[in-house]
């Protein structure tokens, strides 16, 4: 039995898997029944008519990748938001926001329901807290959605557009925890966790640069702590659990994005998704006031802003963008008789 060879160059590999089919064709070998198993990999091994194999094992790489990683953090980007806040320490009192936060932790790091490395919690009216899942809400008096789904909680929550809706102004929905705005994202994860050097700035970590440096420090820990994550790692092993479909259920999914609280909620019945609603980092953060009229987290954060140039608030961008909002590129600024304007950056 004769067949044809090929040589790979492996330091130019881009896991494309390209040799694999190439072998096939070259030698036509059938294809191979295969299922899916939750990594890249595929098929899972050699076999009679799989003579070429693509298999990763990255953790040496990683590491490397990682070393980089954390000198470019620990010793650029600290130290540049450090000075950046050392020459502008105005904007350490610019942007206090609703000053309620709200993780629901990250990266589980053993089996305990508590075992995560940055901690689950709440830190609402000066008083940190357990996060109760059930006193997630949404309300929708000032969104463009039918006030009839107002003040549910996401598990039952419905989304029906009402576009010409009076006293509208957002497409985002209103979350609330325990009916209060509540602030997320790194500065929420490193004063819920306890982190000293956030927790140490007191009032002025509730603000534009209090947001940047939480932003810069929680990259550290991040760094560091994915070095025993991945040195951790089983090359090989099992990636994801296989299930069953139930005919009928209902779940949640929370864990932190790097913006924020990340929740999915679902319903399945007959064994098909019956209802599903998310409640993402921009969600909480960009919210419209709520049904009692108070404003979002970043809505507050903007109040009592100093604009230098009204004809360019340059300042109120920044606040915007220190809660880093999927649709900053979506900010408009208008003048109060409606006139849309552009502002320099």
């Amino acid at each position: 039995m004769s067949g044809n060879m090929m040589l790979v160059d492996v330091t130019k590999c881009t896991a494309c898997r390209g040799c694999q089919s190439a072998c096939k064709n070259w030698n036509m070998l059938p294809g191979t029944e295969t299922r899916f198993t939750g990594n890249y990999e595929n098929p899972p091994d050699l076999g009679p008519s799989t003579w070429t194999r693509v298999a990763f094992n990255e953790v040496v790489e990683a590491l490397k990748i990682l070393d980089e990683l954390i000198a470019f953090v620990d010793n650029v980007y600290i130290p540049d938001v450090q000075a950046v806040a050392g020459a502008y320490s105005d904007w350490l009192d610019i942007g206090r926001g609703c000053k309620n936060l709200l993780s629901y932790g990250l990266f589980p790091i053993s089996d305990q329901t508590d075992g995560l490395f940055f901690r689950r919690g709440t830190w609402t009216d000066g008083q940190a807290g357990t996060v109760d899942v059930g006193k997630i809400t949404e309300d929708v008096k000032y969104s463009w959605y039918a006030d009839e789904t107002t003040g549910k909680h996401p598990a039952s929550g419905q989304t029906f557009p009402d576009p010409k809706k009076e006293g509208g102004y957002s497409w985002i929905k209103a979350p609330r925890y325990d009916g209060k705005p509540h602030e997320v994202g790194p500065l929420a994860r490193m004063w819920v966790h306890g982190y000293g050097p956030v927790r140490n700035l007191g009032e002025k970590a509730f603000s534009v640069m209090g947001r940047h440096f939480a932003r810069a420090v929680e990259c550290s820990l991040v760094a560091h702590g994915l070095k025993t994550m991945i040195q951790g790692l089983e090359p090989g092993g099992p990636v994801w659990e296989p299930c069953a479909i139930p005919e009928s259920a209902q779940g949640c999914g929370l864990t932190e994005a790097p913006r924020g609280a990340l929740g999915h909620w679902i319903s399945i019945k007959n064994y098909q998704i019956d209802n599903y609603q998310c409640v993402v980092p921009t969600t909480w953060n960009g919210s419209p006031r709520d049904d009692k009229g108070v404003r979002g987290p970043i809505e507050e954060a903007l109040i009592g802003t100093p604009v230098a140039d009204t004809t360019n608030p340059i300042e109120l961008v920044r606040v915007v963008r220190s809660f880093d909002p999927c649709i900053a590129c979506a900010v408009h600024c208008f003048t109060v008789n409606g006139r849309k304007f552009t502002v320099a950056v």
